[in-house]
């Protein structure tokens, strides 16, 4: 017996039954809600039940490390595995030729987990006086300010691992990066508030946890 494969990778019976074998074996195999191995997010966007996802379908991610399982909620996969992204870092005259900008998040439900790295580029590499702010995967909801924290490992005459802050307004997709302090220095911007920087081997780490809409 070769069988039929259903849409979530298992085998059915296949050929005439007199009391319709192939057609009940294989409905109890579609109406059971098990995890399916998918290697591709493409794959795992293709799958098509008879009657389109379902709240509460669930997929294996084998090219993720892990393996993570994502869930359907009715209008998008959710799940804990990391997701890169590539954040834009503002504010700064010149990050310099071949600076690295990496980043990756996950979501459980509406709150995302962020982290983001900057690595400064070679020639030209200059911090300025502008406020410095960096891009976040996703609009952060419209009822609250997210503060998160970092280090900025710096090179140069102000060299050294110095403490900071960035602060996620409601409904936006990014956040500010804030000098420590207390009272006004808080709001005093990074690029003029002495902060370590250098053409090369500097470099910015931060992490933020904040809700979405």
């Amino acid at each position: 017996m070769t069988g039929v494969t259903t849409w979530n990778k298992s085998t059915a019976p296949a050929g005439a039954d007199g009391w319709n074998l192939t057609t009940d074996v294989r409905k109890a195999i579609e109406t059971s809600n098990f995890p399916v191995p998918v290697s591709t997010v493409a794959e795992r966007d293709a799958l098509a039940p008879p009657t389109g996802k379902y709240a509460g379908m669930q997929v294996i991610r084998t090219d993720l490390p892990g393996c993570p399982v994502e869930t359907w909620d009715g209008s998008a996969w959710q799940g804990v595995s990391w997701v890169p992204y590539t954040p834009t870092w503002g504010g700064w005259a010149n990050l310099g030729d071949g600076f690295v900008s990496t980043g990756s998040y996950f979501l459980i439900g509406k709150l995302c987990h962020v982290r983001m790295k900057l690595v400064a580029g070679g020639a030209g590499a200059n911090m300025g006086t502008d406020q410095l702010a960096v891009t976040l995967p996703f609009t952060s909801a419209s009822d609250q300010v997210t503060v998160g924290q970092g280090e900025w490992l710096g090179n140069g005459p102000l060299g050294g691992i110095q403490n900071l802050f960035i602060s996620n307004p409601p409904s936006n997709n990014q956040a500010s990066l804030l000098s420590p302090g207390s009272g006004t220095g808080i709001a005093v911007s990074p690029g003029s508030a002495g902060y370590g920087w250098a053409e090369s081997k500097t470099e910015v780490h931060t992490t933020l946890t904040y809700r979405i809409d």
